[in-house]
């Protein structure tokens, strides 16, 4: 009877943790795309020729 209780709390234990790694993947893509499109100000970026690319991804 213990055997199953444990074995049921680390079913339990692994489907929260599961659903928990999406939701840290969703985050991350949204914070990443708000950093890269926006200025410091959170105004949309003006992409030109004189933007370093390589810097901004960076920092995103």
């Amino acid at each position: 009877m213990v055997q199953n209780l444990r074995s049921y709390a680390r079913t339990i234990m692994e489907k929260k943790a599961r659903e928990e790694v999406g939701k840290v993947l969703i985050h991350m893509k949204d914070r990443f795309f708000k950093v890269f499109n926006h200025a410091d100000d959170s105004m949309l970026k003006v992409w030109n020729r004189e933007v370093d690319i390589k810097t901004i991804l960076k920092d995103a």
